[in-house]
């Protein structure tokens, strides 16, 4: 058992090294934790992308940043899995954007999604006698990140209304070999529901952890035809 002061959104365990990500929208911020122990960060590192352009910058401008610094925390906006090489691959949900690294922590390779729709976070801040308020529209969202048995990355996302599903396939090199799409039938935005965390296995199945407004957290299981 071992315990941390920061919150992280996600680990792995490669090759006895625990990689730990999280999310504070600050200048220069690491992403990514790198220990042999839980709790003794012997190294940070990763690629911070703005979620939006200038999201860091309309943040230090507001009477009280600190708090906005955090809203990404606790919601698991950061994504980590390995590879059967020992390579872990990090993503944020937006902007679309996976990072591949080797088992020190270094960058091997980074690619940006390529989509019809900006990947960016659609948020903004205003303020009134009532005090600070954020503002958040309909957006595109990566999902989660699965690896198959062959190395291959399945990316999972959604355009920004969020009614047409896509799910990216690159090669263990990072390269895209296949982008697939349709409809949305895995969660209801108009009953206020989202996806806390999907997983597609080695036969092609899809899990998704459906969280509701209306009802209590379910979880769906999609058979895919990727063929």
């Amino acid at each position: 058992m071992a315990k941390t002061s920061v919150y992280y959104d996600d680990l792995e365990l490669v090759d006895e090294t625990y990689f730990l990500s999280s999310m504070i929208l600050e200048k220069n911020h690491k992403l990514i934790h790198i220990s042999k122990h839980i709790g003794e960060i012997e190294k940070a590192t990763g690629i911070f992308i703005e979620p939006r352009p200038g999201l860091v910058r309309d943040i230090s401008n507001l009477s009280m940043p600190e708090p906005f610094r955090q809203i990404y925390r606790k919601c698991n906006f950061t994504r980590l899995v390995s590879t059967p090489k020992k390579e872990p691959i990090f993503s944020q949900l937006f902007p679309y954007h996976p990072v591949k690294y080797n088992s020190k922590g270094e960058i091997i390779k980074d690619v940006s999604g390529q989509t019809d729709f900006d990947t960016s976070a659609r948020i903004s801040f205003s303020v009134d006698e009532k005090g600070i308020s954020i503002q958040a529209s309909d957006q595109a969202s990566v999902f989660d990140l699965s690896v198959k048995s062959d190395g291959s990355l399945l990316v999972p996302f959604v355009n920004p209304k969020r009614d047409i599903l896509f799910i990216d396939v690159y090669d263990s090199d990072l390269n895209l070999v296949d982008r697939f799409k349709m409809p949305n039938e895995i969660f209801d935005v108009k009953k206020g529901e989202s996806i806390a965390q999907i997983y597609i296995d080695n036969l092609n199945n899809l899990y998704a952890r459906v969280l509701s407004e209306e009802d209590y957290p379910r979880l769906e299981k999609f058979r895919l035809n990727l063929d």
